[in-house]
């Protein structure tokens, strides 16, 4: 990877990390009563990512495909989800908006995870922070993905209902058990 690309990287990865883990201090703390407080302690009104592309930015027009599509669609995603919070919190939505503005946020987490195994900062956004200096298990993640791990969808489809999505480790192995009932 060239200097050049991974400042582009640099330029957007950190404010699109940062606006994901507001939306989810968001999500997490939603309670309506309290909403312009969650929003104000996240400073959640100013968070905003950039633009991976070279839709209104001059970042990653030197990133390739294969990575600008997963930044542009999180970050897409991500602005989205604060227009639509900002919506609500100038009074035009109701407690149902909330939920459909957070919506975008697991849209832009999805988009994201596809650069899990090539951005190390992404690797470890999606790592619980307790597990961050678990050797074994940043090995285990660093191992190539096969056709049966990673996220899988059914019936997900716009408008559908009743779909669901799936998500299977990397390290999975069918001869070990993950869950144990």
């Amino acid at each position: 990877m060239s200097e050049a690309v991974v400042d582009d990287i640099v330029a957007v990865l950190p404010p699109l990390l940062q606006s994901l883990e507001a939306l989810s201090f968001i999500a997490r703390y939603l309670n309506p009563p309290d909403f312009d407080r969650v929003m104000a302690d996240r400073q959640a009104s100013r968070t905003q990512p950039c633009a991976p592309s070279g839709r209104g930015s001059s970042n990653g027009r030197r990133i390739s495909l294969t990575s600008r599509r997963p930044l542009e669609t999180a970050s897409d995603a991500a602005l989205a989800a604060f227009e639509a919070l900002r919506v609500v919190q100038n009074g035009h939505g109701d407690f149902v908006s909330l939920f459909r503005a957070l919506r975008y946020a697991s849209r832009a987490q999805e988009a994201l995870y596809a650069l899990s195994a090539r951005l190390p900062p992404v690797n470890q956004f999606f790592v619980d922070p307790a597990l961050h200096g678990d050797a074994d298990l940043a090995a285990r993640l660093a191992a190539p993905a096969n056709e049966n791990t990673g996220i899988f969808h059914n019936h997900n489809e716009p408008g559908s209902r009743g779909g669901f999505s799936l998500y299977v480790p990397e390290y999975y192995t069918p001869d070990r058990a993950l869950v144990r009932w």
